[in-house]
């Protein structure tokens, strides 16, 4: 399942970046087939993070954090892959992503989104208990030490 699309990547990266790393010198022809793989391996490493703690939630491209995800990490995995590869800021940005998949496959990250059933049944009000039969002051009596 992809989360993001080429039209995504382009759009927040830029047509010409995305030619140049796909190997088009001049900037103008995107190379559908990398961008596509790179889009595959990126949502099969957030979809294993997903699957760990969400196995049966339908997720897509239109789920922000996901999508996000997806478009930073296939244009990292479209620079690693081309002949510049990463530089260190690139490296940090990867570790991030890592970091941010660890986090959505341990349950820190949740990714539902509240619906109007759940919503509903949230219980709102103030709950209060009977008074203590038992304490200090309610046995009465003399106490003397």
């Amino acid at each position: 399942m992809a989360y993001c699309t080429q039209a995504n990547i382009t759009s927040r990266k830029g047509t010409e970046l995305i030619a140049e790393l796909t190997g088009d010198a001049d900037g103008t022809t995107i190379n559908a087939a990398a961008v596509t793989l790179a889009i595959e391996e990126m949502s099969a490493l957030i979809d294993a993070a997903v699957r760990k703690i969400h196995p049966d939630l339908p997720f897509d491209e239109t789920h922000a954090l996901l999508n996000g995800l997806c478009i930073t990490g296939s244009y990292l995995i479209l620079e690693r892959d081309s002949a510049g590869g990463w530089n260190e800021d690139l490296r940090e940005d990867w570790k991030l992503i890592e970091k941010k998949l660890d986090q959505i496959a341990s349950g820190k990250i949740d990714l539902r989104s509240e619906t109007e059933d759940e919503a509903e049944a949230m219980v709102t009000g103030f709950f209060t208990s009977k008074p203590r039969l038992f304490g200090r002051n309610s046995l009465g009596g003399d106490y003397d030490c």
